[in-house]
């Protein structure tokens, strides 16, 4: 997790769900006994008040020091402390620059120079008397910064979570059902052909909040982006798609009048690739959307030989199709203060701040999500 999600924030600091990612690797480091993150001031960024003071100063401290954990993680804990430093420098700086890619004005001469020592080979050399002056040894003291208490996502805008799904859907059956180690990963369902066994869709469920058109848009190109990284050495054939948009219609449910109602249709994004692996070629696609609160991702894959691309993306917008109006999806918590509310009601999907009982008819399976205060 904390590799992968500090490679994340780097290039995308200011995703959507950079801020619980944050939240996440911050209570780690804190709280890990394996590794030991020193706290020193590298970046040296103008102080609180200056005319000067960067917007992202605390984004850019806090990834210094993930970046200095993962690289303890990658490369082992052996080794000098200015190397270690250097490696959270590094990955302040690519933040940085994706900070700056979209907005200019956050840019700083401070942070400039360093991106000009490190093109020019030099970084090391000119934060070696940075570190000597201002992080003295017997001045450096362990990470003791806590995550702010003041407003937590998981534990606090959502205490408790239900997701009731359908163990069947058309010809697919539930198989199987995985949790993940962390809440804000959530959890899986695998659906299966009866069978069948050349191919298998795979939905994901997990917490992400309001969120607005173009926060999803953000994630969902975030998700083919990972995707992409992930399989680049697997893929096959011709590239993997653009994301396009389909239209899940939704039939109006009925809601307490201090709700907001549910949406007359769903906007989903989707994708589709080949790639191989030990030695057979596999369709794949992904249909990500996000639904009161939760994001849904779907991943379909199957032998090419049963399924061209095609096939494989329409048969899985039509599963999306078919499931998510079947879902029931239900969040408690502080998403039910009034402090809360969105344009004067409760979110779409936020039953209150009071724990309830969903109904899990026959033929359905209840994901229940208790997110306390961590």
């Amino acid at each position: 997790m904390v590799v992968r999600y500090t490679r994340e924030l780097e290039g995308t600091p200011d995703g959507p769900d950079a801020p619980a990612m944050r939240q996440a690797l911050l209570r780690w480091t804190v709280d890990t006994p394996d590794y030991q993150v020193i706290v020193c001031d590298m970046l040296q960024l103008p102080g609180k008040g200056s005319t000067d003071e960067s917007p992202i100063s605390g984004e850019l401290n806090v990834q210094m020091m993930f970046g200095n954990v993962a690289y303890q993680i990658q490369h082992g804990k052996e080794g000098d402390e200015l190397t270690r430093q250097v490696a959270g420098v590094e990955s302040a700086l690519r933040a940085y620059t994706a900070y700056v890619a979209k907005k200019p004005a956050l840019r700083r001469p401070v942070l400039d120079a360093l991106l000009g020592a490190q093109n020019a080979g030099t970084l090391r050399a000119q934060l070696a008397p940075v570190m000597e002056k201002h992080c003295k040894a017997s001045e450096m003291t362990p990470l003791t910064i806590k995550p702010d208490e003041g407003a937590p996502f998981l534990g606090g805008f959502l205490q408790e979570s239900h997701v009731v799904y359908p163990l069947n859907v058309g010809s697919w059956s539930m198989q199987a059902e995985q949790r993940y180690d962390e809440p804000e990963w959530g959890a899986s369902v695998r659906y299966q052909r009866k069978g069948d066994t050349t191919g298998w869709i795979d939905a994901y469920f997990y917490p992400v909040g309001v969120l607005s058109t173009e926060e999803i848009e953000q994630m969902a190109a975030s998700e083919r982006k990972n995707l992409s990284d992930t399989w680049v050495k697997e893929i096959s054939g011709a590239p993997m798609t653009p994301l396009t948009t389909f239209v899940i219609p939704i039939e109006g449910a009925v809601v307490p009048a201090e709700q907001h109602p549910r949406a007359k249709e769903i906007n989903a994004q989707a994708l589709d690739f080949t790639y191989v692996r030990n030695d057979t070629t596999y369709s794949s696609a992904m249909v990500f959307m996000v639904d009161r609160l939760y994001a849904i991702k779907f991943r379909y894959s199957a032998e090419v030989k049963t399924l061209t691309r095609d096939q494989l993306r329409r048969d899985v917008e039509s599963f999306a199709r078919q499931l998510v109006p079947q879902l029931d999806i239900s969040s408690t918590g502080k998403c039910g203060a009034p402090a809360m509310f969105v344009d004067g009601k409760r979110a779409d999907g936020c039953a209150g701040e009071e724990a309830i009982q969903p109904v899990v008819s026959e033929g359905q399976r209840e994901l229940r999500f208790e997110y306390g205060k961590r």
